[in-house]
């Protein structure tokens, strides 16, 4: 009996050193080592000593069980606050653009701040255009912020187009309005 109990032991050891790869060759030697021991454990109801790991005469198989990853879990980000494609307010003192090229210090300027989600960085600097004038100095006041900042209100004419596009490429051109309303200005001080 203690000859069955070592056989058993040792198919275990084997198959554990096979299945990591550890055999490398024929498994023959080892498993007819093993055969003396092989018949009491096959009356005893105990798996055979002798296993069969041969795909051919020449090599040994070797029996790979897959690798189950346990399942990762996702972590869904927060849905982000929405946020409207463009606000415009008024701001404090601080530098403006006319819209022709020039910065100016204005005690009240005007934000358009745009959803940077949806304008994001390029090569090229974005640039506001609201009809025929263009504003190319803009800041991030804060993350996902592009705010443009205008010296008059006056400067944002009704029915006027506001549009993105970055730098001199048209084909990137974006219409955040087709048309400046009164809704679009409502609180800005003349």
């Amino acid at each position: 009996m203690p000859n069955a109990i070592w056989s058993t032991a040792a198919v275990v050891a084997f198959t554990a050193l096979v299945a990591c790869g550890g055999g490398r060759g024929s498994a023959e030697p080892f498993a007819e080592s093993n055969a003396a021991g092989s018949s009491d454990a096959v009356s005893a109801g105990e798996a055979p000593d002798r296993v069969d790991t041969r795909r051919s005469d020449h090599e040994a198989a070797l029996v790979v069980q897959p690798v189950v990853q346990p399942a990762t879990p996702v972590v869904q980000p927060a849905t982000p606050a929405t946020r409207p494609l463009i606000t415009i307010s008024q701001i404090g003192a601080g530098d403006a653009e006319d819209g022709s090229g020039h910065v100016v210090s204005q005690a009240q300027r005007i934000a358009v701040d745009l959803d940077a989600r949806v304008f994001p960085p390029r090569a090229l600097d974005p640039v506001l255009h609201v009809g025929a004038l263009r504003f190319v100095h803009y800041s991030h006041p804060r993350p996902g912020v592009l705010r443009f900042a205008v010296d008059a209100a006056a400067r944002l004419a009704l029915g006027a187009e506001l549009a993105v596009q970055y730098g001199d490429d048209v084909a990137s051109r974006r219409v955040v309005l087709q048309a400046i309303t009164q809704d679009d200005l409502r609180g800005l001080a003349p």
